[in-house]
């Protein structure tokens, strides 16, 4: 009489949570709606958005995934006007993060202008790229 009890648990439990288990894809991550995107790592960043020193200078590139250019912006929205374009790739060091209204983290960079023959710096650039164009180098 145990044992039929015991099975009887057990096709009770594995019935109720069966459906429960099922109900999302394998690989499926809930993202709150409410978070901004593009931010970098919390712990690359203070609490006032100032990027920590060792993370400042060399570690990130602009890069869309495409190989398109990216709109550098005088301050940090889409409306902003575009200060430079850079090149896919172009390196560059960052310092602050704020978070849009548009949702998305926003991200102070600047960078050197290469000659056209990529062989030495003729000048500079700086302004704001949203942080989810930003590629972090290892």
């Amino acid at each position: 009489m145990i044992g039929y009890f015991r099975q009887f648990s057990l096709a009770i439990a594995i019935a109720t949570l069966l459906p429960v288990f099922s109900i999302l894809p394998d690989g499926a991550v809930a993202t709150p709606r409410n978070q901004p995107r593009g931010c970098l790592d919390r712990t690359m960043v203070n609490n006032n958005g100032i990027v920590r020193e060792e993370y400042q200078a060399g570690h990130f590139v602009l890069s869309d995934g495409r190989g398109s250019h990216i709109n550098v912006r005088a301050n940090p929205s889409v409306n902003s006007p575009i200060r430079y374009v850079a090149p896919f790739r172009r390196g560059v060091s960052v310092s602050r993060q704020v978070v849009g209204k548009d949702g998305y983290c926003w991200i102070q960079v600047e960078g050197g202008i290469w000659d056209e023959a990529g062989i030495k710096i003729i000048g500079s650039f700086s302004g704001w790229v949203r942080g989810d164009l930003l590629r972090q180098e290892t």
